[in-house]
């Protein structure tokens, strides 16, 4: 099992990327409360882009 640990931050591209490429089965995000709606958005790109992690 392949696991990924991202750093929630403005910086979401790099995070978009390396989930991309790497495809990881388990997606982990360190997340601050006020970066959460950065977290949200970044899952929410990754649906679209056919990556789901919502579980």
């Amino acid at each position: 099992m392949n696991l990924l640990l991202c750093l929630i931050s403005h910086q979401h591209v790099p995070n978009l990327l390396t989930v991309h490429e790497l495809r990881p089965d388990r997606l982990v995000l360190l997340v601050t409360k006020p970066m959460e709606e950065v977290a949200n958005n970044l899952i929410n790109a990754l649906d679209l882009g056919g990556l789901d992690y919502r579980t």
